[in-house]
């Protein structure tokens, strides 16, 4: 988690450590729906091309050439009270140590 926040998503430790669970979950996928519209890019200018020059047997649609995946990647569900729970004892820790 913290290779894709401090690499990634170019985060510096103190906003790292300054957000919570939730805005760091929405970073990523925001990184992601980024990096599907600059596929989706890349593949509009691919099918320019390919309709420039087209082949003997050329597909009749774009999706036909290059389709795109409409499955939503699957995620872990979060249990926010385990969370919760670790960062509770973790604060106790610190306050007693």
């Amino acid at each position: 988690m913290k290779q894709f926040a401090f690499g990634v998503l170019n985060l510096k430790p103190k906003e790292f450590y300054g957000m919570s669970l939730i805005d760091y979950r929405i970073m990523c996928n925001g990184h992601v729906e980024a990096e599907q519209k600059k596929w989706l890019h890349t593949r509009q200018i691919s099918w320019q091309v390919y309709c420039s020059n087209p082949p003997k047997n050329p597909a009749k649609t774009i999706e036909a050439w290059w389709p795109v995946s409409k499955e939503k990647a699957t995620h872990k569900r979060i249990n926010h009270k385990k969370i919760q729970d670790a960062l509770n004892r973790l604060n106790e820790k610190l306050n007693n140590g």
